[in-house]
């Protein structure tokens, strides 16, 4: 029974991994939309193999650059999503505290009526926080400072935007 629960949140985790990367690409590279299953496939299988490391500052010959962005968007993505676990993993504690409350006040038949409703929209600080998760995580993957930033802007940008709809 864990054991399933396990495995549902890994699934769960990884479809929002990749649709946090979706909304990435579909920002900084939409030309790898069409490949992102695949490469999300390639990185689910083995996260190390799957994101080039080391610095990469400098095009490949002729000037072209063709470094995917799409093992960096999920690598990032995977950090973001789990920092956004922990985030909500905290709230939903915070906010379950006063019905664990009432249900003990139960037992001994007193306490108000309490009502609260969970709030699970992220604060500025937390942006910053996600914003600097991904930032870390991508130039902990080698990518240079400005690309490692433009990702971190999309993945905000992407959560901002998700998260009003």
């Amino acid at each position: 029974m864990v054991g399933d629960r396990m495995n549902e949140a890994d699934g769960v985790a990884r479809d929002l991994t990749v649709a946090l990367a979706a909304a990435v690409l579909a920002r900084v590279s939409p030309e790898e939309l069409e490949i992102l299953d695949d490469e999300a496939a390639s990185y689910f299988a083995d996260p190390v193999a799957a994101v080039p490391h080391g610095r990469r500052d400098e095009p490949l010959g002729f000037g072209l650059d063709l470094t995917l962005v799409a093992p960096y968007a999920l690598a990032v993505g995977a950090a973001v999503v789990n920092f956004l676990g922990s985030v909500v993993a905290d709230e939903a504690r915070d906010a379950a505290r006063p019905a664990v409350i009432k249900l003990i006040q139960k037992f001994f038949r007193r306490g108000p009526k309490l009502a609260t409703e969970p709030s699970l929209a992220l604060t500025s600080a937390q942006f910053a926080q996600v914003r600097q998760t991904a930032l870390f995580r991508a130039e902990q993957l080698g990518l240079p400072r400005e690309r490692a930033e433009l990702l971190a802007d999309a993945v905000i940008g992407s959560l901002a935007v998700e998260g009003r709809q």
